[in-house]
C-alpha cells in the first residue's frame, strides 16, 4: 500500500484556537479581546478594503509573484535592500519555505519549546531532525542553550521573540551573547510576529542587513 512518508504521518493534526466566536459562546460573556491568534482588533483598513475590492475588478487574471510596489515600501519603512525583501501567505509559509530550501533529510533544526507547532512541522515536512529545547523561567528562548543545542548537523535555529505562548522576550544582551557565538554555517531565523508586544526588543534587522554583508546569517519574520 502507497503511504506517505513516515515523517509526514508521525505529525500531529494542528487544532487551531477557538475563534472569538465560540470563546464568547463558552464565557457567556461578550465583551473579549482576542490575542492568541494575533489579529487585529479593529477590523481591517478602509484602504484595505478599497484595494481589495478594486482587485476584484481584475481577478480572471493570475496575481503578480512579488508586487513591485508593496517591496519597495517595505524596504524603505525597514532601511534593507528590497532584493532582500520575500513577501509569503504568513509565517508558516515562509517558515516552511526557509526549511525547505536550507534542511535536507538528516539535518538538524533547532528550536525553543513549548513555542509555536509550526517550527517542528516545518522540520518533519523537509525530512529534517526537530531538536527542541527548553525555555527560560520568564519563557523567554535560552539563547545560551540553543547555541550549545548546535550541532555539525544544524542547519536552522528557530527563535521566538516575544515567545509564543508564554511572552518571554530576548534581552538585549542574550541576542548580543547569541549572534557571537552562533557558527556562521548555521541560518537564524527570529520570528517576530508580536514584537510589538516588546518594545524594547533589539534591532533584529541589523542582522539581516550584516548577514547582507557576508557577517552572519540571519532572517526576520
Amino acid at each position: 500500500m502507497l503511504r506517505a512518508r513516515p515523517e509526514i504521518e508521525s505529525l500531529l493534526l494542528y487544532r487551531p484556537g477557538r475563534s472569538l466566536d465560540d470563546a464568547r459562546s463558552a464565557s457567556g460573556r461578550t465583551e473579549m479581546v482576542k490575542l492568541a491568534s494575533n489579529e487585529s482588533l479593529w477590523g481591517p483598513s478602509p484602504l484595505a478594503l478599497e484595494a481589495v475590492r478594486r482587485a476584484t475588478l481584475e481577478m480572471q487574471y493570475y496575481p503578480l509573484v512579488q508586487h513591485p510596489g508593496l517591496g519597495a515600501v517595505l524596504a524603505r519603512t525597514h532601511h534593507v535592500d528590497e532584493d532582500q525583501l520575500v513577501v509569503g501567505s504568513g509565517a508558516d509559509e515562509l517558515l516552511r519555505l526557509l526549511a525547505s530550501a536550507y534542511v535536507s533529510p538528516g539535518d538538524e533544526v533547532v528550536y525553543p519549546h513549548p513555542s509555536f507547532s509550526a517550527y517542528r512541522h516545518a522540520t518533519l515536512v523537509a525530512g529534517g531532525i526537530p531538536h527542541e529545547v527548553s525555555l527560560l523561567a520568564d519563557g523567554s528562548n535560552d539563547m545560551e542553550a540553543l547555541v550549545r543545542a548546535i550541532s555539525p548537523r544544524t542547519r536552522l535555529v528557530y527563535v521566538c521573540t516575544p515567545n509564543n505562548p508564554t511572552g518571554g522576550a530576548v534581552a538585549s544582551d542574550a541576542w548580543q551573547w547569541y549572534l557571537d557565538h552562533v557558527p556562521d554555517s548555521v541560518l537564524t531565523v527570529v520570528d517576530g510576529a508580536y514584537l510589538e508586544y516588546s518594545p524594547d526588543s533589539p534591532d533584529y534587522l541589523q542582522a539581516v542587513r550584516e548577514g547582507a554583508a557576508g557577517r552572519g546569517r540571519a532572517y526576520l519574520l
